[in-house]
């Protein structure tokens, strides 16, 4: 059983170099296949594009929605299920978390967190496990959201405390890119 267990523990290892190899590769079509590879039973993603340095934490559950941008050095935390929606921007250097520790016995806990269709979450904003991010919702500029965001809210702050608007309504805007675009 031991045996078992440490042969697990070398492959899945083994499994995240080669991950964090691809996904800093300097050619988005190769990092985009492999994620559509890796989580093909989530739908895998039509139009994702991924720029380099992106992390991922248990790839297979993280959903990815049609028309995905993903920037430099993001964190996509998957060990509790991490949904993101259709027509998705999440910035440079944001974490997005699906699994914490408690601060007394720091025993891990977690819960699926989701972004909604049509958000944007922007640069260096970090989103904490079991969030709900409504749909067409911005999340401003270094945020910690700690709590969920209705649809069509605009928010900022750490933690996040300022709604700031509303959006309009009428979003129907999606993300296009030509796959011979040099990232």
């Amino acid at each position: 059983m031991i045996l078992v267990l440490f042969l697990k523990s070398v492959l899945y290892k083994q499994f995240q170099l080669f991950t964090e190899f691809v996904m800093w590769m300097p050619f988005g079509f190769v990092r985009t296949c492999y994620v559509r590879l890796v989580t093909k039973h989530n739908g895998g993603g039509q139009g994702l594009l991924l720029l380099r340095k992106v992390r991922t934490k248990v790839q297979y559950r993280v959903k990815f929605g049609k028309n995905v941008f993903v920037n430099e050095g993001v964190l996509l935390d998957g060990r509790y299920g991490l949904t993101i929606g259709d027509n998705c921007d999440i910035g440079e250097c944001s974490s997005i978390w699906s699994e914490t520790h408690d601060a007394e016995t720091h025993e891990a806990k977690g819960a699926h967190t989701e972004i909604g269709n049509y958000c944007w979450i922007c640069p260096r904003s970090t989103i904490m496990p079991g969030i709900y991010i409504g749909n067409g919702a911005i999340v401003g500029n270094g945020a910690i959201v700690t709590r969920d965001v209705p649809d069509m809210a605009i928010v900022e702050g750490s933690p996040i405390g300022n709604r700031l608007n509303s959006r309009l309504l009428n979003i129907d805007f999606y993300y296009s890119y030509p796959y011979d675009v040099v990232v």
